[in-house]
């Protein structure tokens, strides 16, 4: 595992049991996440971060981020068909949101440039400037386990052994431990 990973726990561990429990806590700490993740993680290429929140009418909007500016939202409509029946054509955010699991593609495993294997993968590349060789998108639980959103990482390196599954564990505890909502991501919500 990466030292990093334990930097980046341990100052979330932190902050959750140093800020005071009222109502701005949680969007606090998510709000700040994006960028200690990137002050850790990006001389290792991992150069945008940040949460898509699903909205009611089932459009994902970009929350708290670190990085260039990428796509405002995603809908199932912004991905392109892909080889397999829905879920899996609407891109890796949305798949990983309905299949409520952690995610990950990675540019070495397709031939076409593209970062792959996930079908459908939407690239906010051109809007961003990156170079994405690979991906990881995890999912945000609400208190009864139902995805509420989705962390995503846009990584111009490819991803080390242990990353993915460092990033699962993370973000299932912090959901656990934070009883999120939707409106935790959001500005003045």
């Amino acid at each position: 595992m990466r030292p990093e990973f334990d930097a980046v726990a341990r100052e979330t561990a932190a902050e959750l049991a140093s800020s005071p429990h009222d109502s701005d806590r949680v969007r606090r700490i998510l709000a700040a996440l994006p960028e200690r993740i990137a002050s850790h993680l990006g001389p290792h290429g991992w150069d945008w971060n940040g949460f898509y929140v699903l909205d009611p009418s089932g459009i994902l909007r970009l929350g708290p981020a670190h990085g260039p500016p990428v796509c405002a939202e995603l809908s199932p409509s912004n991905a392109p068909a892909g080889p397999l029946p829905p879920p899996f054509t609407s891109g890796m955010c949305f798949d990983g949101l309905v299949l409520n699991q952690t995610l990950y593609a990675s540019r070495s495993t397709d031939p076409s440039g593209r970062p792959g294997p996930w079908p459908g993968y939407v690239s906010c590349d051109a809007e961003s400037g990156l170079d994405t060789v690979a991906g990881i998108v995890s999912p945000l639980r609400d208190p009864g386990g139902r995805p509420i959103a989705v962390w995503d990482l846009d990584a111009s390196r490819p991803l080390a052994t242990g990353d993915v599954r460092f990033v699962d564990v993370f973000f299932a505890s912090l959901s656990r431990a934070l009883a999120l909502s939707p409106a935790d991501f959001l500005k003045g919500a």
